[in-house]
């Protein structure tokens, strides 16, 4: 089933559309959620906000978008409001047996970010500078376009793709030096 047609059929009310649409994303919109409020608790009560908020307002998402960034705009705005609304802002936690979405593996750094290091690949992601982290963080683990990143932050399209092309470059150097780390420490 398209994403269309089950964007129609949840506007319609089709339980089985929304069984269908909720499946399918809850791992991605989890992951954006649980990047917001480092918690697996509150990241389940940001998605079942989100979804209600999802199935009340699909009519408004407007047909030619992508699908995936309307999604992950409002669970990203419900987590932050969520995240401002709570005290408990110093429970943070791991994501225990979480594995992202698979993505189509282009290059190897979809390949590292996709495996079962996702949570080490995270630590490795906040290694880049905080600028490029930004920016590496919405292109890789968010899966945004250019166009969406630079609409999404508010800058030109290449700055987008210069900041991007910086962080691939970093992340190579940061994997590589991990990569030799790890082949010493099982050498010796």
């Amino acid at each position: 089933m398209k994403d269309i047609d089950i964007i129609r059929g949840c506007i319609n009310n089709d339980r089985n559309a929304q069984f269908i649409l909720y499946n399918t994303w809850k791992p991605y919109l989890f992951a954006i959620a649980f990047d917001i409020v480092k918690n697996t608790m509150d990241a389940e009560d940001v998605m079942q906000e989100s979804f209600v908020k999802i199935f009340d307002n699909i009519e408004s998402y407007t047909e030619g978008k992508k699908f995936k960034a309307w999604l992950a705009t409002i669970v990203k705005n419900t987590a932050i409001t969520y995240w401002n609304r709570n005290s408990k802002h110093s429970k943070c936690e791991f994501i225990e047996n979480y594995e992202p979405m698979q993505k189509k593996a282009d290059n190897f750094i979809d390949s590292y970010f996709a495996g079962d290091l996702f949570r080490h690949s995270m630590s490795i992601l906040q290694r880049v500078s905080p600028n490029q982290y930004m920016y590496a963080r919405l292109s890789f683990v968010y899966d945004m376009d250019y166009k969406e990143i630079s609409e999404d932050i508010g800058v030109p399209e290449g700055t987008a793709k210069s900041q991007i092309s910086r962080a691939k470059a970093s992340l190579r150097d940061i994997i590589n030096d991990f990569d030799r780390t790890e082949r010493i420490k099982s050498v010796a």
